[in-house]
């Protein structure tokens, strides 16, 4: 059997991976596993050294996730007036016509 430590590492090498490649499928899968590997590394009591190069893994990944979401939310903003804009179309007359351009949640006052 591997080593709390070490299949903790290799965990982590994974996540990294799977981060970059944008797979947060993955990251959430592993998630679960990491947080019991956690559990039975705090119960093993190792030495510094090993708890040390984990937890620099760890940062750097959650450095990687922070990254993520931080881009998740920039796009977000940049997509939601887009979301509610109106639309110009042209018909085969050449008249344009005004599709959309409502807010969700607003209400508009009809005769």
């Amino acid at each position: 059997m591997e080593a709390p430590s070490e299949a903790l590492r290799d965990l982590l090498e994974r996540e990294r991976a799977a981060l970059l490649a944008g797979d947060l499928d993955t990251v959430a899968r592993l998630s679960a596993r990491k947080l019991r590997l956690g559990e039975r590394l705090a119960a093993a009591g190792l030495p510094r050294q090993p708890l040390e190069e984990i937890r620099s893994h760890a940062l750097r990944n959650a450095r990687l996730l922070d990254a993520a979401r931080e881009g998740a939310r920039r796009a977000a903003r940049a997509l939601a007036p887009r979301e509610n804009a109106p639309l110009t179309t042209y018909g085969a007359d050449g008249t344009a016509a005004v599709i959309g351009g409502h807010r969700p949640g607003r209400l508009t006052r009809q005769a």
